[in-house]
């Protein structure tokens, strides 16, 4: 399993599917696979998941000449991630007044995060690649 560190993921999907049929595909997962609507030039969306660190999706379609490339950007809710820093600030000011050892919540906590969000991105990558009968370009 790949760790995404950085709490973001930028993945490019290669399907055969002519545009107008990939953008429909993404339609009728959004309410099935996912959660989330289309807006002008791209999908908001989340994998209907209980993992409360899946990544929030935006994908956008772009014709090419192999037919539709999707470009799924994929990141930690911004109020999950306000969350981690507050209790991190917390955690710390609690070890200055408690003791330094309640710091070793801190890195063990951020680690959680990182493979919870980890396991939400690959689900959510073999969701997506299904619904648009994709494969993924590496490189």
């Amino acid at each position: 399993m790949k760790l995404y560190l950085t709490l973001h993921e930028t993945s490019e999907l290669q399907t055969g599917l002519p545009l107008e049929e990939a953008d429909e595909r993404l339609r009728n997962a959004c309410g099935n696979q996912f959660t989330g609507s289309q807006e002008d030039d791209h999908f908001q969306m989340e994998h209907v998941d209980r993992n409360p660190f899946r990544p929030q999706i935006t994908v956008r379609l772009q014709l090419n000449e192999d037919g539709t490339l999707a470009v799924a950007e994929m990141k930690l809710h911004r109020t999950l991630l306000i969350f981690l820093c507050i209790w991190t600030v917390f955690v710390i000011a609690m070890a200055a007044w408690r003791g330094w050892l309640l710091l070793v919540m801190v890195p063990v906590f951020w680690a959680a995060s990182i493979v919870a969000f980890s396991l939400g991105v690959k689900k959510s990558k073999e969701s997506l690649i299904e619904v648009l009968d994709a494969t993924e370009v590496i490189g």
